[in-house]
């Protein structure tokens, strides 16, 4: 099943086509949604955290009440201190309620690719 993994965003300026693989995690902060890609080249919207993890179901997990992360992008999660490290060596803590779920879907993902 082919999935289509671009979403088109707007803000007050720009328009841009979004690809899943080149989100690497999106942050949230008073109510501004920014979505940081691989790129460099961030975009920024005003969208509630739950929404931008709703446009990439298969992508995106949420890591604490403020961000979510690409899951397929994930290098190494360090269980003892719920260290995510992504490319770039960017570095984020999950909180403890949402460390059992990314550990979860890293576990489903290992499995299909046994597969």
């Amino acid at each position: 099943m082919k999935e289509n993994n671009f979403i088109t965003l707007k803000n007050e300026n720009t328009v841009v086509r979004l690809n899943c693989s080149n989100v690497v995690a999106v942050k949230v902060e008073s109510g501004i949604c920014e979505f940081i890609c691989n790129s460099g080249k961030n975009f920024s919207k005003a969208i509630s955290l739950k929404k931008a993890v709703a446009l990439f179901p298969n992508c995106l997990v949420q890591i604490d009440r403020n961000t979510a992360i690409n899951h397929n992008l994930i290098q190494e999660v360090n269980t003892k201190t719920r260290i995510i490290t992504l490319p770039n060596n960017m570095q984020f803590r999950a909180s403890h309620r949402n460390i059992g779920k990314i550990m979860q879907t890293l576990s489903l993902m290992l499995a299909t690719l046994v597969a």
